[in-house]
């Protein structure tokens, strides 16, 4: 399947990130970890170990525009894959994501 057959599929445009995503597990451990790319619906992450899969974390994260805003949103984990010694995680906002 061609990675363009793939984002054909997206229901949501994904959007460069690249920043820290401070990561809280339902057992109340912080992670830090690196957002790959968001959208309206989800975020991949990048981590050394991988998140559990139907676990829901909360979320927290800086979008430069408008104006550094905070974003704290709940997540469900959906998917990791492993591409080298670290792993992309892809997680599903609960509710939406607002970007006004």
């Amino acid at each position: 399947m061609s990675m363009q057959h793939i984002n054909e599929r997206r229901e949501h445009s994904r959007l460069a990130l690249n920043r820290l995503v401070l990561v809280t597990e339902d057992s109340g451990n912080l992670k830090k970890l690196v957002g790959v790319n968001y959208s309206v619906g989800g975020m991949a992450l990048n981590s050394r170990q991988p998140l559990s899969s139907g676990e829901f974390v909360e979320l927290q994260f800086w979008l430069t525009e408008p104006k550094n805003k905070e974003v704290n949103m709940t997540a469900e984990v959906i998917h990791n894959s492993k591409q080298g010694d670290i792993y992309i995680t892809s997680v599903k906002f609960v509710g939406e994501l607002q970007l006004n």
